[in-house]
């Protein structure tokens, strides 16, 4: 079935949902995950182009994914699965585009993320990785969302 599942995270209750999921198909397949976290350094740009946040902004944001990796880490030894643990930033690139680039790298053959469930004016205003990632990763994608959110 599936060998190689990215699983990307935010340190959201979804995306920590969707690491149950990847947690739960893994070990039933024996599959290797791909635990991914992307930095979203277009957050730290300005209408204008010009970098808005100091250096400490962006060590604010790296020691955040380094603990929801640590987080993951713990869960995926819990359950005594095999991963590897990626924590990359988005530089240019919108954070939909690092995920399928990781994904295309690691050989994924399933990605599964928790999806907020925005409506649709919020995703027409924000934007949505997981609504990118749907209509163009070339491997089947599992969303996962959580009662209530």
């Amino acid at each position: 079935m599936y060998r190689k599942i990215l699983v990307a995270l935010d340190g959201s209750a979804t995306s920590r949902a969707a690491l149950q999921q990847a947690l739960g198909l893994a070990r039933l397949t024996g599959a290797e995950l791909c635990v991914l976290h992307v930095l979203d350094e277009g957050v730290l740009v300005w209408n204008s182009g010009e970098l808005a946040a100091p250096d400490k902004i962006l060590d604010a944001l790296r020691e955040g994914g380094e603990r929801i990796l640590k987080a993951a880490r713990t869960a995926v030894d819990k359950a005594g699965c095999k991963a590897r643990y990626r924590l990359i930033g988005s530089g240019a690139q919108p954070v939909y585009a690092v995920l399928l680039e990781e994904a295309r790298k690691c050989r994924a053959e399933l990605i599964i993320l928790g999806s907020h469930g925005r409506r649709l004016l919020a995703r027409l205003l924000l934007g949505s990785v997981a609504d990118h990632v749907i209509h163009t990763a070339p491997v089947p994608v599992l969303l996962v969302r959580t009662r209530g959110k």
